[in-house]
C-alpha cells in the first residue's frame, strides 16, 4: 500500500512540475531580433549562415528587419519592403574590380520596439564593395553596426540602445506596443533612399531542446521512477 501511494505521488509530483514548466514557458515565447534576408530572385529569404560568412555576389539584394518573433523566418519577419537590385542600383554605374549589392534595412513597427524607443526610418540602397566582401562588411558601410561578446549583431544604426536578442514574455510585448500605439497591421513603411558609398550571426538564440523533447523527458522519467517504485514494492 505504502509503495503503490508513494508511486501514485510520484506521478502527481511529475504531471505537477510538467504544468509548472509549461506555465513558465507560454510566459515567454518570442524574440526580438535583428533578422538576416536575402532576395535572389526578388523574394526574400530567410539567410541560412551568418552575415560574417556570407559573401553576396554581385547583382544580389541583402536584407534586415528587426523583429519580435517566435519563429526564425517567419512570414511577417521578413523585410516589408521588396525592391530589386536594378531598383536599387539603377543610379549606381558598375565599376570594374567591385561588385554592387542592394541593401534594405527595415527598422521593423511598433511591435518590436523596446519600450520608449521608436523604429528609425528605413534603409534602400545600393553599395558598391570589394568583390571578397561579406554580409556584414556591406552592412558596416552604410549603417553603424552594434554586437555582443560573441557577435551577435544587437543594433543597428544605434537601434535598439541596448539590449540583444531578448527573450519578451507576451505580456511585455502587449504593453510596449500599445504604449507605441502599435496598429493591428503592418503597414508598408516609408523609405529612407540613402546614397550608395564606395563574423557575426542574426538568428536568435536558441535553445538545445524543445519544449516537446524537455516534455518527454519529464514524462519518461516520471513514469520510470513509479515504475521502478512499483516493481520494488512487490519484490519485498
Amino acid at each position: 500500500m505504502k509503495t503503490r501511494t508513494l508511486a501514485v505521488g510520484t506521478v502527481i509530483a511529475v504531471l505537477t512540475a510538467f504544468g509548472l514548466f509549461m506555465s513558465a514557458s507560454a510566459m515567454a515565447v518570442s524574440y526580438r531580433y535583428w533578422t538576416y534576408w536575402q532576395a535572389p530572385i526578388g523574394n526574400w529569404d530567410f539567410a541560412t549562415a551568418g552575415p560574417a560568412t556570407t559573401v553576396p555576389p554581385d547583382a544580389s539584394v541583402e536584407g534586415w528587419r528587426f523583429a519580435l518573433t517566435t519563429t526564425a523566418g517567419g512570414t511577417r519577419d521578413q523585410p516589408r519592403i521588396t525592391p530589386t537590385f536594378t531598383e536599387l542600383c539603377k543610379d549606381t554605374p558598375a565599376v570594374a574590380g567591385t561588385k554592387r549589392v542592394g541593401l534594405v534595412i527595415d527598422f521593423g513597427d511598433a511591435s518590436a520596439s523596446p519600450a520608449g524607443q521608436a523604429p528609425l526610418a528605413n534603409i534602400a540602397t545600393c553599395v558598391a564593395a570589394e568583390p571578397t566582401a561579406t554580409g556584414y562588411q556591406i552592412l558596416r558601410s552604410m549603417t553603424q553596426v552594434r554586437t555582443d561578446e560573441v557577435g551577435l549583431i544587437c543594433g543597428l544604426g544605434g537601434y535598439p540602445s541596448t539590449g540583444c536578442a531578448e527573450l519578451v514574455d507576451d505580456a511585455s510585448a502587449s504593453n510596449s506596443a500599445g504604449s507605441l500605439g502599435t496598429q493591428a497591421s503592418d503597414p508598408t513603411p516609408d523609405v529612407l533612399a540613402v546614397s550608395p558609398t564606395s563574423g557575426e550571426s542574426s538568428a536568435a538564440p536558441e535553445s538545445s531542446l524543445s519544449p516537446a523533447t524537455v516534455l518527454i523527458a519529464i514524462l519518461i522519467t516520471g513514469f520510470g521512477i513509479a515504475a521502478v517504485v512499483i516493481a520494488r514494492g512487490r519484490r519485498l
